[in-house]
């Protein structure tokens, strides 16, 4: 628990003007003494307390930052073992060349990729990837810096730092993921409002590559104990979308493939064997063709 006046006379003595003297010097390492347990610190600064004034208010200021925070040593540990792991990941996946350089810049970590729809987007969201790739790019000076700092009061200014960056730079990507395109996405109706064919198709083919995930945790979750009467009902209000816009497909001519029809199948996806029937049999006659033009 936080001693709430040690951190108010901390903040007091941290804000003198002027000169300190002497006893002002120590009474501030005893109250670092207090927090940091260095006992051969405060005895270093007792000795010639003018000579490592700065040094105490160095640390002191370390952790007041921390304290002002609400939090305990403990909670900033408990936030690093928790945040860091997170960023470290990110980090390893970055696809690398071999003399350690990023192969390419503009595929930034913990995402899928640009939308398909990437370029019809409003400005405000397509400007969340810049954005992204600005935090991204301190998010990884902030990490290569962590490494280099042991101490949990020394390592939290960097830490506050990073949580605001990463939790902001997954954020943004889920708001540009989750952005429905307006009037010509298909929308909740299917796509009655949409535009020219290829662009309802393109929507379509968007909308299930993001439900997919969504759908295949909630499935795999509750595959065990079956699914509660609300989950159940969240489960196929997605599935019917998914469903809706694998129809817009198919319904154009546009094919499916084998593997991901098979994993809308087993989500529970219903496709009419006629549309695969008779793909299948095109295939075969334009086989059947080039066989007899060979001939």
């Amino acid at each position: 628990m936080i001693d709430n006046e040690l951190t108010q006379h901390i903040g007091k003595w941290l804000t003198h003007v002027g000169p300190r003297t002497d006893q002002e010097i120590i009474e501030g390492a005893t109250m670092l003494l207090r927090l940091n347990r260095n006992r051969s610190l405060y005895q270093t600064v007792v000795t010639r307390p003018q000579r490592h004034e700065s040094k105490v208010v160095y640390e002191l200021k370390k952790w007041y930052g921390i304290r002002a925070d609400g939090l305990t040593i403990d909670e900033v540990n408990k936030l690093d073992s928790t945040l860091t792991p997170q960023v470290k990941a990110a980090v390893d996946a970055e696809p690398k060349n071999d003399d350690g350089t990023v192969q390419n810049p503009d595929d930034l970590p913990a995402h899928s990729g640009k939308r398909a729809d990437h370029d019809s987007l409003p400005d405000d969201i397509k400007g969340i990837w810049p954005r992204n790739a600005e935090r991204w790019k301190k998010i990884k000076q902030l990490y290569n810096t962590l490494l280099t700092i042991d101490e949990p009061c020394s390592r939290y200014e960097y830490l506050k730092q990073l949580k605001d960056l990463w939790y902001g730079y997954k954020a943004d990507f889920k708001k540009y993921d989750d952005f429905v395109l307006e009037p010509n996405d298909g929308g909740e109706n299917g796509g009655e409002n949409g535009g020219d064919d290829a662009k309802k198709i393109t929507n379509a083919r968007s909308y299930i590559s993001k439900n997919i995930g969504p759908l295949q945790s909630i499935k795999s979750s509750y595959d065990a104990d079956g699914m509660d009467e609300k989950t159940l009902a969240d489960y196929n209000s997605k599935l019917a979308k998914v469903q809706e816009r694998v129809d817009v497909i198919l319904s154009a001519g546009e094919l499916i493939g084998d593997d991901l029809r098979q994993t809308l199948a087993d989500l529970g996806v219903v496709f009419n064997d006629k549309d695969k029937k008779d793909n299948d049999v095109e295939g075969e006659a334009d086989s059947d063709d080039t066989q007899t033009a060979g001939e």
